[in-house]
């Protein structure tokens, strides 16, 4: 009898293991994200993991910041880190949502079974990391995280990538489930969400990142800078307004991040999160500072998209005291957008806070497929009593399709026209991507890439890249200035001449990232392209620009040159 109870509790025990993340979360007193965040903030050491250890810097060994630490939880609360989901994933990208879960608890299963000892037969192919990928400026890069800080820790031990919160989160998470996820920052100051869209165009992310071809999840942290100075400058020369410019912008890259599949070789589109942490003050008019936020609102709940907001939950404290530096850029109101380590930890908890939110809200919503199928077998959803169509019910939508785009001049009168065309367009192209897995991705639409930066984060120099590639080389050579690293000419008229030979595509474009300075150094600087195509030993077509490396403004910003050569 003893033996059939001891058998009986197992079974009870083996039963109630969680399968998943979501009978996990299930398995809880309660499954709504304040609840379970509420539960993992006792500061005991006996109740590790808990929010205050997972948000302990690694660097932080004597807990120097334990009181900023500690003071900053005072101000997020759960009910303050609620207000930053301002627009949660639907359809497909809520989909995304369910697979990263599901690729989550396969390693944390594996991680499980190998600290406990369990030994895999040699052909057992290891679940791989959930991967994360960050885009952003020099915030996210971290710009001053190290220099803002009210209580003095060993400033050395820390480089500003591990002060600011792309990192932290990622350790965040590792904290709670150690080697579930794997955390990927490209950050490059003074780019802005136009050039993010031109590096994930042309998949400029260096193969040792391991994600070119699986970022499983994109979030777009570039806010601040589309909203520099320069960008309304350049909004005014065309015409716009910022809030426009920022639109344009934002639209762009969210259409070429999830554009649908046409063939296995093309990347899956990610599931993809904006990310405002914008409080100023490249403008001085509060409406206009929010032009960033308008937008992101705007297309989030467009396109179905995550937005997240940092700047929403700390607002009242800046606007009431904008001389406090805790969430706000110090030095106001002289202009600065650059946060310091407060803000930076606060992020951490919302960035950590919407994740938890992207969970519960999966594992908690209605399966009841697309909208217009009733199933009264879901969760006590009311019985129909007659099977037929009443009038002026919606038209079922395809969801792998993306909306119309939404200029300026799409209206209410032919929206449903053009959003249908979308869809026949989906349904045209018959592509089934679900037979698909990541060894069919080979996204390369370039011959021959490179970015300092993505260079910088890889440990490899520009000529070591360039080098195979150079016949001629007659006064350039490789600086760091500043952090910045570069191809510089030594003398006037100076000459580099590059070939690429034994080409399996066709050269359409040469595309250029230019960043554009002040000072003695830049001024006046320009250099001439001049690029030629052979195809069949004849010349095919030839082309020749100018690019400037200076500009009338005491800032950096990059730039966009593009040559067609098609």
């Amino acid at each position: 009898q003893q033996q059939q109870q001891q058998q009986q509790q197992q079974q009870q025990q083996q039963q109630q293991q969680p399968t998943s993340v979501c009978s996990a979360i299930h398995s809880l007193p309660s499954s709504s994200t304040m609840s379970i965040w509420k539960s993992f903030l006792q500061h005991d050491v006996s109740k590790d993991p808990n929010i205050y250890w997972a948000s302990k810097h690694v660097f932080d060994h004597t807990q120097s910041w334990q009181d900023f630490n500690s003071r900053l939880l005072y101000y997020m609360t759960p009910q303050r880190l609620q207000t930053t989901i301002k627009s949660i994933p639907r359809n497909k990208q809520m989909d995304k949502v369910g697979k990263i879960l599901d690729i989550a608890y396969k390693r944390y299963e594996y991680v499980k079974q190998k600290e406990n000892g369990i030994v895999f037969p040699e052909d057992y192919v290891e679940p791989r990391k959930v991967q994360i990928l960050v885009m952003g400026g020099s915030v996210a890069l971290g710009m001053q995280c190290i220099d803002f800080k009210p209580i003095e820790g060993k400033k050395k031990a820390m480089q500003r990538e591990y002060c600011a919160w792309p990192r932290r989160v990622y350790n965040f998470i590792n904290h709670f489930f150690p080697g579930v996820v794997e955390g990927h920052i490209i950050t490059v100051g003074g780019t802005n969400t136009k050039i993010a869209t031109e590096l994930w165009k042309y998949n400029i992310i260096p193969e040792d990142l391991n994600l070119s071809q699986q970022a499983d999840i994109l979030i777009n942290a570039h806010s601040t800078n589309d909203m520099h100075v320069l960008t309304e400058l350049e909004a005014m020369t065309q015409n716009l307004t910022l809030e426009d410019m920022v639109h344009e912008m934002q639209e762009e890259f969210i259409r070429t991040v999830l554009q649908p599949r046409s063939s296995c070789e093309e990347r899956e589109p990610p599931l993809l999160l904006f990310l405002d942490d914008y409080l100023g003050n490249e403008q001085r008019e509060i409406r206009k500072t929010l032009s960033v936020n308008t937008v992101g609102n705007r297309l989030s709940t467009y396109y179905g998209l995550g937005f997240i907001s940092y700047a929403d939950a700390v607002r009242d404290f800046v606007y009431g005291d904008t001389d406090e530096w805790w969430f706000s850029p110090p030095n106001w109101p002289n202009k600065a957008i650059h946060p310091g380590m407060g803000a930076h930890i606060s992020m951490m908890y919302i960035v950590a806070y919407n994740f938890l939110n992207l969970a519960t809200t999966y594992c908690d919503r209605l399966e009841i497929g697309p909208e217009h199928i009733y199933d009264s077998n879901v969760h006590g959803m009311p019985e129909l009593r007659l099977n037929q169509t009443l009038a002026g019910e919606p038209r079922p939508k395809i969801t792998n399709a993306l909306p119309p785009e939404m200029t300026k001049d799409l209206s209410l009168d032919d929206i449903s026209a053009k959003w249908h065309e979308a869809e026949n367009a989906t349904i045209a192209l018959a592509f089934n991507a679900s037979e698909c897995t990541t060894t069919h991705a080979t996204f390369t639409p370039c011959t021959f890439t490179w970015e300092w930066s993505i260079l910088q984060a890889a440990g490899k120099n520009i000529l070591d890249v360039v080098e195979p590639y150079i016949t001629l080389n007659d006064g350039w050579e490789e600086t760091n200035e500043n952090g910045k690293t570069g191809l510089i000419p030594t003398t006037l008229d100076a000459k580099l001449k590059m070939r690429f030979t034994n080409l399996t595509q066709p050269v359409e474009k040469l595309n250029f990232i230019v960043m554009q300075s002040y000072g003695k150094t830049w001024a006046r600087s320009k250099v001439e392209v001049r690029a030629s195509v052979l195809r069949n030993r004849e010349q095919a077509a030839e082309q020749t620009m100018e690019m400037e490396g200076f500009h009338a403004k005491n800032t950096s910003e990059s730039f966009n040159y593009k040559m067609d050569l098609g």
